[in-house]
């Protein structure tokens, strides 16, 4: 980043439309001043739509912006704030905010004290802050695929890969549990085999869900996914008195297709609200957990592997006549991969 002009910075704070403001609206980029002594903090027209605010809601002082912080990054923000003012450096930090709605806006901030007093004491600073939450979602998401493929093409049982792929969903998406079934074929029943962030049993009510029962179900029957920002009021959320005593504000399910076949659901529940550019209940059905995230390679990679471990998985389905149901690696029903022809693709 390069170096702030203070001098044009003080000449645009409120001069309405003149050429600097016009491109710090386009550069999706806001100006402040922080008066020190009195922690008055005066924004650049605009700066409610940088800051994802309603216009009367952006914050007039220096210590109402930083309670809005998100509490992860909050102490941070405040760490180095101090060190900036007590040590004159030039400031930069990356951060959330958190709207009254629950919204997160990502911001890139950089400041620098203008004004010393007598003794040397900071009193005045200027600095700008720039809407970087797309760029923030992007790499949110890519780290997501990266982390996901690599658990995918990892070692191990197949419930293992499935957890470590909900904990990435849960780490990336800022989601507070995220969970993974995949379908029995034979019994059209949903089997709970990951779970991730607040709960993480595989036992109770919803390790087996029906195609068709409850939200998860029908996203699996429908071969739809479903999004809500509003779970409170959402008619598929089956205990909307359970989603408000946690704080749930969103929940997103998508169907785990593979060449148009149903292998499983993906399902997540946020306290914030997801994203606008998340898929919608009208979208598309998602390819192997949900576009713009992961392939459609997982269950072959995984249908691979077991074929590797013993042909049979995948290239002969259990006969009428076994006398029980053999398994592949990680416990999944030998007739779970029963559409799996030899070279570990789905038929």
């Amino acid at each position: 980043m390069g170096r702030i002009d203070t001098t044009r910075m003080e000449a645009g704070l409120g001069e309405g439309e003149d050429p600097l403001r016009l491109a710090l609206v386009a550069a999706q980029t806001a100006t402040w001043a922080w008066d020190i002594r009195t922690d008055a903090l005066t924004w650049s027209e605009g700066a409610h739509t940088i800051l994802g605010l309603p216009e009367g809601l952006v914050a007039t002082t220096n210590e109402a912006h930083l309670a809005s912080i998100h509490p992860d990054d909050e102490t941070r923000m405040r760490i180095q704030e101090q060190r900036v003012v007590a040590s004159g450096v030039d400031y930069e930090s990356e951060y959330r905010l958190v709207a009254p709605t629950g919204t997160i806006r990502w911001l890139a901030t950089r400041g620098r004290v203008v004004e010393r007093d007598a003794t040397g004491r900071a009193v005045r600073m200027l600095g700008v802050t720039t809407d970087v939450t797309a760029r923030k979602r992007a790499e949110s998401l890519r780290s997501l695929r990266t982390n996901v493929g690599a658990a995918l093409a990892g070692g191990g049982p197949l419930g293992d890969l499935l957890q470590r792929s909900a904990e990435a969903v849960v780490h990336h998406l800022d989601a507070a549990f995220a969970r993974v079934w995949l379908l029995d074929e034979a019994a059209q029943v949903l089997d709970l085999r990951a779970s991730a962030g607040l709960y993480t049993h595989l036992d109770g009510a919803h390790a087996r869900i029906p195609v068709g029962r409850y939200k998860i179900g029908r996203i699996a029957a429908r071969r739809r996914p479903h999004l809500t920002n509003d779970v409170a009021t959402d008619p598929e959320i089956s205990d909307p008195a359970w989603a408000a005593r946690e704080g749930m504000v969103a929940f997103a399910g998508y169907p785990l297709l593979v060449d148009e076949r149903l292998v499983g659901v993906l399902a997540m529940f946020a306290r914030q609200p997801l994203a606008e550019d998340t898929p919608s209940r009208r979208s598309r059905p998602s390819p192997m957990w949900s576009p713009r995230t992961l392939s459609a390679s997982g269950p072959r990679r995984l249908c691979e592997r077991a074929r590797r471990a013993s042909a049979r998985w995948c290239s002969t389905p259990p006969t009428s006549s076994s006398s029980s149901t053999p398994t592949a690696p990680g416990g999944i029903s030998a007739r779970r991969w029963s559409g799996c022809s030899a070279t570990g693709r789905t038929s």
